[in-house]
């Protein structure tokens, strides 16, 4: 457990920095699959 305030606030924001860094992650590796809409050379392979 947290032993005080300012080691909760560390571990509350390198919990979000991790949990930001994968949405982006997750969000850019769809786009570079296309998506749910492709784009046109994507629907050829």
């Amino acid at each position: 457990m947290v032993s005080n305030v300012s080691d909760f606030y560390d571990f509350f924001f390198r919990e979000m920095a991790e949990r930001f860094k994968a949405a982006v992650l997750k969000t850019v590796e769809v786009r570079a699959s296309g998506g749910s809409n492709p784009s046109l050379p994507a629907t050829f392979l």
